[in-house]
């Protein structure tokens, strides 16, 4: 007769026994029946910001037919393609253009690909020091095959500038650290780089500048370098210009935004918003966020970046 010692012990280690058992069987017939899940759809689905989108392309679809041509129009009209925007901004004549970018790859690829070779201008501000952008100006001189400008390759971008503009003059308005000793704290960063593009600018009326700096400097926002240099006094009259470029899907909001284009039977390719401040209300209704965005800026370009691009 077993002791009930020997019971307690049994139950004891049998039961790991039955669950590793259980385990196993368990793992075999999930090997036996698992289904892979489905391919991923577009990126945008799998996007907080798709819902919105959806809920736009609903909104529109359920208007009246009256006005949802109405709507279209009026999209259609602020909306164009790239080659056309780019044709009606050589003729504006702006003065001043700051143009807002992310530091990388397919954006530098774009503006050197699309951009910067069909824009005529006379001097291109970057954000460097002088003795940056000498030593940048000696690796593109050497044929490098990277030379980078915070983290991004800016070759091609020089490059095609200056294959569009032979006479073009480039300068660094970086802040230098002997202005970031001499402020101290008493002002930002951009104040220096405002200071900078001034001293460079001063006595070179009728010139075209562009400024082609990390976005935020370039948007409409207290303290930062556009808004000081739109409130100089040495630039009273002159034209002043700012815009983001953006890839499609380096924003979260913009690429709802394409998609809901696509939902509405417009093309989704290379387009520029050329008055950020005029489309219709709707948009900046149903998408708020990319208004906020938007209206930081006088015109958004977005491109759709290729497989190559960038290289």
């Amino acid at each position: 007769m077993r002791s009930p010692l020997f019971k307690i012990a049994l139950v004891v280690c049998g039961w790991p026994l039955v669950l590793l058992a259980l385990l196993w069987i368990y793992r075999w017939a999930a090997e036996l029946w698992w289904t892979p899940p489905p391919p991923a759809a577009a990126p945008v689905e799998h996007s907080p910001y798709f819902a919105g989108a959806q809920k736009a392309a609903a909104a529109f679809d359920a208007l009246a037919p009256a006005a949802r041509g109405a709507l279209l129009a009026a999209m259609k009209k602020e909306i164009v393609p790239l080659e056309r925007w780019l044709a009606d901004f050589a003729a504006d004549n702006y003065d001043i253009v700051c143009i807002g970018e992310y530091h990388n790859r397919q954006t530098r690829g774009f503006l050197a690909r699309e951009f910067f070779s069909a824009l005529a201008f006379d001097e291109l501000h970057l954000e460097a020091t002088a003795a940056a952008l000498s030593k940048i100006i000696r690796e593109i001189a050497r044929e490098k095959p990277m030379v980078p400008l915070l983290d991004a390759d800016i070759a091609g971008v020089i490059t095609a500038a200056r294959a569009r503009n032979p006479q073009l003059r480039i300068s660094g308005i970086e802040e230098t650290p002997a202005q970031r000793e001499n402020r101290a704290g008493k002002n930002n960063r951009d104040a220096s780089i405002a200071e900078n593009f001034l001293r460079r600018h001063r006595g070179r009326s009728g010139a075209r500048h562009v400024i082609l700096f990390g976005a935020l400097h370039c948007a409409d926002r207290p303290g930062w370098l556009f808004p000081r240099l739109r409130a100089a006094p040495q630039l009273a009259g002159r034209k002043l210009h700012s815009i983001r470029i953006l890839g499609r899907t380096q924003d979260g909001p913009l690429d709802a935004f394409v998609w809901f284009l696509g939902a509405t039977g417009q093309p989704r390719a290379d387009f520029a918003i050329g008055d950020t401040r005029t489309l219709p209300p709707e948009i900046y209704r149903w998408f708020p966020l990319l208004a906020q965005t938007m209206r930081q800026f006088d015109a958004l370009v977005v491109f759709s970046p290729g497989p190559d691009a960038g290289r």
